[in-house]
Order: C-alpha cells, then sequence, then structure tokens
C-alpha cells in the first residue's frame, strides 16, 4: 500500500483567481449547453471515500463545472520547488510516462502515479492532489 510520509496545502493566490475566473466562465458554458439540450452526460471522476473526507475538512467540490480530485506525479525536484513557483506547462511530460505526448497526466488512482512518479533518493515517490475542472469532458 501506499503510506503518506508528508503532506502540504499549497496555494497560489495568483492561480486560483485565474481558476476562479475560468470556472464561472465553463459554468456559463455548460448552463448553455444544457439549456440547448447538448450536454451529454460526460466523463466524471467521482471517488466517493476521497470526497467524504475532503468535505468533512471543508473541501467541497463543483459538480457544476465537474470539478474532481485527481492525482499527478511529479520529481522530487519538482515537489520541492512547487511551493515556489506557478507551474511550469513547458515542462510538462520531460519525465517518463508520455503515453499521450507532452501534457499533463492525472488519475483518481494514486497507484498509477506511484508506479510512474520517479523515486527519491529517500525512496519516496511524490505527487500532488489537484483539485481538476473537467467541465464537459465529451465536448
Amino acid at each position: 500500500g501506499i503510506e503518506l510520509v508528508r503532506g502540504l496545502r499549497l496555494q497560489n493566490w495568483q492561480s486560483w483567481r485565474g481558476y476562479a475566473a475560468r470556472r464561472e466562465a465553463i459554468r456559463a458554458e455548460m448552463a448553455e449547453l444544457e439549456k440547448a439540450g447538448e450536454l451529454k452526460d460526460g466523463v466524471k471522476f467521482t471517488n466517493p471515500m476521497m470526497n467524504s473526507h475532503l468535505e468533512a475538512l471543508g473541501v467541497k467540490l463543483d459538480g457544476e463545472t465537474n470539478v474532481a480530485w485527481l492525482f499527478h506525479g511529479i520529481t522530487p525536484d519538482a515537489a520541492s520547488n512547487v511551493d515556489k513557483k506557478d507551474f511550469d506547462i513547458d515542462t510538462a511530460g520531460t519525465e517518463s510516462g508520455r503515453l499521450y505526448g507532452r501534457g499533463v497526466y492525472l488519475t483518481e488512482i494514486s497507484g498509477r502515479v506511484d508506479k510512474f512518479a520517479a523515486e527519491s533518493v529517500a525512496g519516496t515517490h511524490c505527487m500532488l492532489l489537484c483539485r481538476t475542472m473537467l467541465g464537459n469532458a465529451l465536448r
């Protein structure tokens, strides 16, 4: 199994403002699609156990914009710097595990990240639990 060795809550307020603005735009897009009858039953990522734990901590997800908690594996070097600067999308996919090319890979199963994330000198693997807005995943 996986054991949590250390956990940090990271927040970047500048990124959050952009996220919040985009969330409202996606909410409006989803409402328009629903109004036009074009909103399909898209991909939903829900992990009831994880959601219930996080909701108990006061972290609710927005169902209208299809928000989910997903894991992302990162290198130990990236993990030590993730709280110091914003994400650099240009470095996405520069490590192993690029089955579909460059991009940000996310999964609802932490064990998948553990298999592909680079191991640190201490033998640990690093991952992020990301609040991810999916919107209409089939559009």
